[in-house]
């Protein structure tokens, strides 16, 4: 007996999303708005930070269903390192470039 042949999203092969592009802030005030570019197939974004110099990432969400986010809890820090990633059921993509603000 043959398979019937369907385009459904449980017959379809996915792959990690690829590395996102267009990452960018702004800074005003206390906030600071983060946003980037869509990839396709993600199910969800991670986003993290850093301060400059430190080897410890602070995820600041890891369940982004939208290709922006405003930091509003960097408090006094004068500078941070943000890095943005797109998940799927393949598993994580690849980090973003860093982006200091």
């Amino acid at each position: 007996m043959k398979k019937e042949v369907t385009n459904s999203d449980e017959d379809r092969e996915y792959t990690v999303p690829e590395k996102i592009i267009g990452f960018t802030a702004d800074s005003s005030g206390s906030e600071i708005k983060i946003s980037w570019k869509a990839v396709k197939d993600f199910g969800h974004y991670e986003l993290v930070r850093r301060i400059p110099g430190s080897n410890k990432w602070v995820f600041l969400d890891k369940n982004l269903l939208v290709e922006n986010c405003i930091d509003d809890s960097s408090g006094n820090i004068t500078k941070c390192e943000y890095r943005v990633r797109a998940v799927n059921v393949s598993g994580p993509g690849p980090w973003s470039d860093i982006l200091t603000v």
